[in-house]
């Protein structure tokens, strides 16, 4: 199974970085991949989310269960979509004054080697989008 992590330090709070996180219908209009997203279902910390990817020309929906701890972590797993198995979290640390740090880890195997030749070299620049896309994000809503 392949692992990629990345993480940032962002001038504001982990718990306004975890509510932008949680605002999943808003992601097509900022992150690089995301085409469309649609929340299925939502209650107090779980969230059943469908996201469609655009990579190298490629489209895919990918059906995730996310468990929620408010203003600390995201845990998703997959229910339906492109991957063997697919795995990811958001990790929301404070860093008082400073802001906090993110960090997103992605853990997937692809279902078949075809798509896997295709775009695993995108994942790499996926996770790396994923997260300047939402550090630029919070950094925006910054006032002044």
């Amino acid at each position: 199974m392949r692992r990629i992590a990345r993480s940032a330090i962002v001038p504001c709070s982990a718990d306004a970085l975890y509510e932008l996180v949680e605002d999943i219908q808003s992601y097509p209009s900022f992150v690089p991949w995301c085409a469309a997203a649609k929340v299925l279902e939502r209650t107090p910390g779980h969230t059943v989310a469908t996201l469609t990817l655009s990579l190298k020309g490629m489209r895919a929906s990918l059906t995730t269960e996310n468990r929620n701890t408010p203003g600390r972590a995201i845990e998703m797993r997959q229910l339906e979509g492109p991957f063997r198995r697919f795995e990811a979290s958001w990790h929301f640390a404070p860093l008082g004054a400073r802001g906090a740090k993110v960090a997103f880890a992605l853990r997937y195997e692809l279902a078949s080697r075809l798509l896997a030749r295709a775009l695993e070299p995108a994942f790499d620049r996926m996770a790396d989008s994923t997260v300047e896309a939402f550090t630029r994000r919070a950094t925006a809503r910054l006032p002044g």
